[in-house]
């Protein structure tokens, strides 16, 4: 029996077909960036009270809170990607060297795009409306676009392309969300709320992107109502009971993988190297799971 896909060129069936990894991504990255901000704003403050010379309005002090601030939220946003895809597929928790490389690539992003923010509102110190409506979303979109990039490993075949361009997308929406809340909220507020938007922006857009753009996915069902979609591709969709993408209590660690190259949807034996060509609504029964192929031809 095959399960038809989505209707091809409908963007609301394809974006429904996903709405778990949306909303998984986007909260988890909003939650991240929440508490790397608060985190963010403790840290300013034990600055300031380690160094009470530093003048209030100098350059110095202005780069190292913000700084401080954009990098704890990226580390936040980060983590918040690589517990979102282990929970999207309910995989094995990542070792401590995933935790460890998530927050510092996430860390590097946050700050190397505050500080251009910084320098971008040094240049024009005013606030109007060229710093909130184009400074501001190009810093952001920075932000965004790295963390895309870096982090398009989260969201399986997804491609660091479409993470780049996902992420500068959502740090563009994130930042007009900053804007928009910093006219209602005083600046603390504003800030966290305004960080918590740009993960929650960061996290659909980069699914969106790989939904929209993708050619052929797994569907992976656990039981009635719990599935999750993933994106086939060159890179090889592992199965198993280890440190797989597709985690299965009671299956040997990397069974199995599925992957797309050349129009062609394979299934690989890890133990055999035996290979079967997997078409449109195919369905495999794998321990108490059950996959479904899906694709546009």
């Amino acid at each position: 029996m095959e399960t038809p896909p989505p209707k091809p060129g409908s963007l609301v069936s394809l974006l429904q077909s996903s709405t778990r990894e949306l909303w998984i991504y986007g909260c988890m990255a909003a939650a991240g960036a929440a508490g790397g901000a608060v985190v963010g704003e403790v840290a300013i403050r034990i600055l300031a009270w380690v160094m009470p010379d530093l003048n209030h309005e100098s350059t110095l002090r202005n780069y190292l809170f913000t700084g401080t601030l954009a990098a704890l939220c990226g580390a936040g946003i980060a983590l918040g990607f690589l517990l979102a895809g282990t929970v999207s597929r309910r995989a094995k928790l990542p070792g401590l060297g995933s935790f460890g490389f998530a927050f510092c690539a996430g860390a590097a992003a946050g700050c190397f795009s505050g500080l251009i923010a910084q320098a971008f509102f040094a240049l024009r110190p005013q606030d109007d409306w060229v710093t909130n409506y184009l400074l501001r979303p190009s810093a952001w979109a920075l932000m965004g676009a790295i963390l895309g990039l870096l982090l398009a490993y989260t969201v399986p075949n997804l491609g660091q392309v479409r993470g780049t361009i996902g992420g500068a997308v959502g740090g563009t929406l994130g930042a007009i969300g900053f804007v928009i809340v910093g006219i209602f909220m005083p600046n603390l507020m504003a800030r966290m709320c305004g960080f918590a938007i740009l993960g929650l922006a960061l996290g659909l857009c980069m699914v969106a992107i790989d939904v929209l753009s993708r050619e052929a996915s797994l569907e992976v069902i656990w039981g009635p109502n719990e599935s999750a979609m993933l994106s086939l591709g060159p890179k090889a969709i592992s199965i198993g009971g280890g440190a797989d993408t597709v985690y299965v209590a009671g299956l040997s660690p990397n069974l199995a993988s599925v992957h797309f190259v050349n129009g062609r949807i394979e299934y690989i034996e890890s133990a055999t190297n035996r290979t079967t060509v997997l078409r449109n609504g195919s369905r495999l029964k794998l321990g108490k799971v059950e996959v479904v192929v899906h694709s546009q031809s």
